[in-house]
């Protein structure tokens, strides 16, 4: 019944279980597979209670803790809750505020700054990122002690598709799915600028962008799947102001991509004349 929205789904691997959130109809599921037994169940976290704050949109592991935000509820949907941190392979699921809440609170309710829900989190390995149809925002320290500090990176609109950092950049998509935006400090200034690198290949890029994938170990390219079915590479190297787009083609329809991050190895799931192979780029 949320075959529509499966451009929304967002998941968390949390060591042998999947954490899974969609929008504000969706209630949060954990997904644990024991040996060879999979189970599916409702995500209860302790010291959240979604029938108050509402169903999170977004989810991601940032230094260890799990990142909720973009509640349902009009009061939180601005918001996000942080959990205690863990030194375990796991992330802990606690969500408890200590009595009283101290710099070290499991629980960081953190306001947005933004005009719009957050639609997205995105842990990369310097900054949480926040995303919302206002822009980005950032946390630049969670740790186990203090509380977040946000700032305003930029006021173009930021989509459901999950963005990527590369280089101590992130690019992410706009809200229509047909822009692809670069944010990156601009040391005569000093401050963050943002970038349309859609602009230097409008032709290839004037379809639905589905998902973004890199291979971090393997080359400067950035894979973008669209709607449609059909590919393009992004060549990027910002050490080398390295910048280009390009087509892949391949006999038939991409229906769906996988990173294999042990193998560093991109796999397609290409349909062809009604029937459906696994490829790898």
């Amino acid at each position: 019944s949320y075959a529509g929205d499966l451009t929304k789904l967002r998941y968390v691997q949390t060591y042998s279980d999947m954490i899974l959130v969609g929008n504000s109809d969706f209630t949060p599921q954990v997904i644990n597979l024991t040996g060879l037994t999979l189970s599916i169940s409702n995500f209860s976290p302790t010291g959240l209670n979604f029938a108050a704050t509402g169903n999170p949109c977004a989810v991601d592991i940032y230094q260890n803790r799990i990142v909720l935000a973009g509640f349902s509820d009009l009061d939180y949907q601005q918001m996000g809750a942080i959990s205690q941190f863990s030194n375990a392979k796991q992330a802990s699921t606690d969500f408890t505020v200590p009595n009283p809440p101290t710099a070290t609170s499991a629980l960081q309710l953190y306001q947005n700054k933004m005009r719009y829900p957050i639609t997205q989190v995105f842990g990369g390995d310097k900054a949480l990122y926040v995303l919302s149809a206002d822009g980005i925002s950032y946390i630049n320290d969670i740790g186990t002690n203090g509380s977040p500090t946000f700032k305003i990176r930029n006021h173009e609109q930021a989509g459901y598709v999950k963005p990527i950092v590369k280089d101590d950049v992130l690019i992410y998509t706009d809200d229509t799915r047909e822009k692809i935006f670069m944010v990156d400090y601009d040391l005569l200034v000093e401050r963050y600028k943002v970038f349309d690198i859609s602009a230097i290949s409008k032709n290839l890029l004037s379809k639905k962008i589905k998902e973004m994938y890199y291979l971090p170990n393997r080359d400067r390219l950035i894979y973008i799947l669209f709607d449609d079915g059909t590919m393009s590479a992004f060549l990027f190297d910002n050490n080398l102001n390295m910048r280009g787009f390009y087509p892949i083609e391949t006999n038939g329809r991409v229906y769906d991509v996988c990173v294999h991050p042990d193998a560093n190895e991109l796999f397609l799931v290409v349909e062809r004349a009604n029937n459906y192979y696994i490829e790898v780029v």
